[in-house]
Formats: structure tokens, C-alpha cells, sequence
């Protein structure tokens, strides 16, 4: 199944995409974020992925809740967004 979040900019989204993608045997996720339709600019977003390369690993701690990630390829492109993102019908 695909590693994918709408709303990579929102609280610890990066850090979930990350941890889902290194103990995955998919080889990238991708994130997207975009702004308000109200807002200036609004039709501009942003893809942000994240790729395994061959020296990428994760580490959990034995002493406390942490997760180490380590040789984790990002990179982040503008993206055109169309709107409405989505019709009532």
C-alpha cells in the first residue's frame, strides 16, 4: 500500500511519513501540502518525497520512545493544485 499524507506540513506528519516508509518495503511516500482556497495563490501547493536510498535506516531506542532515521532522500517540487478539490452534488 501506498505511503502518502495530505497534510505533510501538520503536526508530526513528517515524522509518521518517515517512520512508515523506512519499515515499509515500499521504496518512497510522498506528502503533498497546500494552502487555503481563499488565500493568495491558493492553486500553488507542494510535493514533498521521501525516498530510501541503500544506506537508509531506522533505529529504535531500548531506554526510552525514540526512533532514529538515518540516509533519508527528500525532495520537495511546486505543485499545481485545481480546484474545487472536490463537487456537492
Amino acid at each position: 500500500m501506498p505511503v502518502f499524507t495530505a497534510d505533510i506540513l501538520g503536526p508530526n506528519a513528517v515524522i509518521d511519513l518517515m517512520e512508515k516508509l523506512i519499515d515499509n518495503a515500499q521504496k518512497e511516500a510522498v506528502g503533498i501540502a497546500i494552502g487555503h482556497p481563499s488565500e493568495p495563490l491558493h492553486e500553488l501547493g507542494f510535493e514533498f518525497r521521501f525516498s530510501k536510498t541503500g544506506d537508509s535506516v531506522g533505529y529504535s531506542s531500548s531506554v526510552a520512545e525514540a526512533y532514529s532515521i538515518l540516509n533519508m532522500r527528500l525532495d520537495i517540487r511546486p505543485i499545481e493544485i485545481q480546484y474545487p478539490l472536490y463537487r456537492y452534488k
